[in-house]
């Protein structure tokens, strides 16, 4: 191997070293965000649930005011 290649693999390393160490950054910042995500949808799930059991109520009478009309008391 000459002096000259040597170097020019030296420089590939370098290289390598470089992009595997930026991968591992990004791999980090991607598990945060997705702990993050992760909490967010329990939220959504819990905020949701709760008005989910009304939905057949309001969908009965979504179903009587189409039917008869919207009457005042």
């Amino acid at each position: 191997m000459s002096q000259d290649q040597g170097t020019k693999l030296e420089g590939l390393m370098v290289s390598v070293q470089g992009h595997v160490a930026n991968i591992d950054s990004t791999f980090e910042n991607v598990a945060e965000r997705m702990n993050a995500a992760e909490g967010h949808l329990a939220r959504i799930s819990e905020n949701t649930g709760t008005t989910a059991s009304h939905l057949s109520e309001i969908k009965t009478t979504l179903e009587k005011i189409v039917r008869d009309g919207v009457r005042m008391r």
